[in-house]
């Protein structure tokens, strides 16, 4: 009879718990009778392969925004590079999951700097940009 080690256990099960509240939070934000603040209201930004991205592209699709910025010296990259890991786990049954990576130094980083940057994890994450005003009046709503 092998002996489990109890760390080993309480680690999995707090990755599971993890991993069972972020998908919980992706089917919550994807219902489609659920309009978080930001997508109560309109905006237009640019994405880093320089596509129009509005409030509709959310609309009924699963969809994982992160708010960061290219200079970020430790929890963006982190949180990016976790984000990698998820979504080549998640194989096939993740394919219909958006990815965006909104950038809140957007006087900063350019589209294609977000492209080079976003592109280095995984080409499943999709950098958006704009106008300052409009990334602030959209990321502070609700």
């Amino acid at each position: 009879m092998t002996k489990t080690n109890p760390f080993l256990i309480v680690v999995l099960a707090v990755i599971g718990l993890f991993m069972s509240a972020l998908v919980g939070i992706i089917a919550w934000v994807a219902a489609d009778d659920y309009r978080p603040g930001p997508f109560r209201e309109t905006f237009t930004l640019i994405n880093d392969r320089g596509e129009t991205v509005t409030e509709k592209m959310f609309r009924g699709r699963p969809s994982l925004v992160y708010f960061g910025y290219t200079h970020c010296p430790e929890v963006c990259p982190t949180t990016l590079y976790d984000v990698s890991v998820w979504l080549k786990k998640l194989g096939p049954e993740g394919a219909g999951l958006q990815v965006y990576f909104i950038t809140i130094d957007p006087e900063r980083d350019t589209q294609q700097l977000l492209h080079g940057y976003v592109n280095a994890f995984t080409n499943r994450i999709t950098g958006v940009t704009g106008d300052p005003r409009e990334i602030k009046r959209w990321s502070t709503a609700g």
